[in-house]
């Protein structure tokens, strides 16, 4: 009995394509009436079918990434309506978008608050960018704050006595 090659050619293109498009697996999978098993067990056989994948994934990224950019510079439409009728337009930016582009591309001038030490383990101290030392009596531990997240510290947020 023969094998039934369930990804031929074309199907992987066509998976390609709406993957670069979208970025989206599950609507990728949905076009090309595939499952989720079998593309994640084709990827793990076949390198050239990896590496495709993951340059799908880069492409829509950086559409993404455009429209994101196009957003915070250029600014988008956004009807304005006066009693339930459109009556035109105004141009809106995203500074939030704006902000976070800046902070990619430009990390060491637009940093925020990513170190992080704890004092006395009660105080949580965020440096925003202001390079200081600690003085050299000073009981204070580095730590990553990536080893912070989600911990609840003793005491934070309340005076002695509380």
């Amino acid at each position: 009995m023969a094998k039934v090659n369930l990804w031929p050619k074309s199907v992987r293109q066509q998976f390609l394509t709406v993957l670069s498009e979208t970025g989206n697996v599950s609507e990728s999978l949905r076009v090309v009436g595939r499952t989720n098993p079998s593309a994640y067990w084709l990827r793990r056989k076949d390198a050239e079918f990896s590496a495709a994948w993951d340059e799908a994934i880069e492409i829509a990224a950086g559409k993404l990434e455009d429209e994101a950019r196009r957003r915070a510079v250029e600014g988008y439409d956004e009807p304005v309506f006066q009693r339930g009728t459109l009556v035109g337009y105004t141009r809106r930016y995203s500074d939030r978008l704006l902000e976070t582009l800046l902070r990619a591309y430009r990390p060491d001038r637009f940093r925020t608050g990513s170190d992080y030490a704890v004092i006395d383990n009660t105080t949580l101290v965020i440096d925003t960018g202001i390079h200081r030392e600690l003085e050299p009596d000073s009981d204070a531990e580095e730590v990553d704050y990536r080893e912070l997240e989600g911990r609840k510290l003793p005491n934070a947020g309340r005076s002695e006595g509380e």
